[in-house]
C-alpha cells in the first residue's frame, strides 16, 4: 500500500495543530460540563431524542415521533 506525500503532509500537519491549540487536553477540561441541548423533542417534530457524553452530542431523527418511526436506509 502506497503513502500519498501530500496525504501524509496534510497528516502531519493536523496532529501539529492538535499539539499546538492543545485540542486533546481542552476536550478532557471541558468534556464534563453538560452540554446544551441543540434540540428537543417537544420543540421539533423529527427529533426523537437528543443524548450524548461529554463534546459527543447525537441527534437522533425520525419520520414520525409518535410511534419513534425511524428513517429506513436506501
Amino acid at each position: 500500500m502506497a503513502v500519498h506525500p501530500v496525504a501524509a503532509a496534510v497528516a502531519l500537519r493536523n496532529i501539529e495543530i492538535l499539539e499546538a491549540e492543545r485540542l486533546a487536553d481542552r476536550a478532557a477540561e471541558i468534556g464534563h460540563l453538560p452540554a446544551g441541548r441543540p434540540a428537543h423533542p417537544a420543540e421539533a417534530s423529527d427529533v426523537g431524542d437528543v443524548r450524548g457524553k461529554g463534546l459527543l452530542q447525537a441527534i437522533e431523527l425520525v419520520k414520525d415521533r409518535t410511534p419513534r418511526s425511524r428513517w429506513m436506509p436506501r
